[in-house]
């Protein structure tokens, strides 16, 4: 009898890669996604059992989009998330993360008037 076994195989952590379940947000001032930030190696695979270095996630946009929670986020399984809620005023918000050692990521979030 023979079985197989996925075994994913990665180096140290290198950089961030940013990403958000929705990129398109109505700008209402309650329509929410979430923001991650995904440790990578150095050929860009996941680095799957990261718990550090902490990230912090940076609101540049503070008029188009509210993050939460604020300060440094401890990644689970290498990933770290933030919440975001879009204002009532248009433009593309724009979010970066950050951790020692690291290259960081953005990510940016269209916000639209409904109508």
């Amino acid at each position: 009898m023979s079985a197989q076994a996925t075994v994913t195989v990665f180096g140290p952590a290198a950089s961030l890669g940013c990403s958000a379940d929705k990129t398109s947000l109505l700008a209402d001032g309650t329509t929410m996604t979430i923001a991650r930030a995904t440790i990578k190696d150095a050929n860009g695979n996941a680095v799957g059992n990261a718990t550090t270095p902490a990230i912090t996630f940076t609101n540049v946009t503070p008029a188009l989009i509210t993050l939460f929670p604020l300060g440094p986020q401890n990644p689970t399984l290498g990933v770290a998330s933030v919440n975001l809620t879009a204002t009532q005023a248009a433009g593309a918000a724009q979010i970066t993360a950050n951790a020692p050692g690291l290259t960081g990521c953005n990510v940016i979030i269209t916000t639209s008037l409904g109508g």
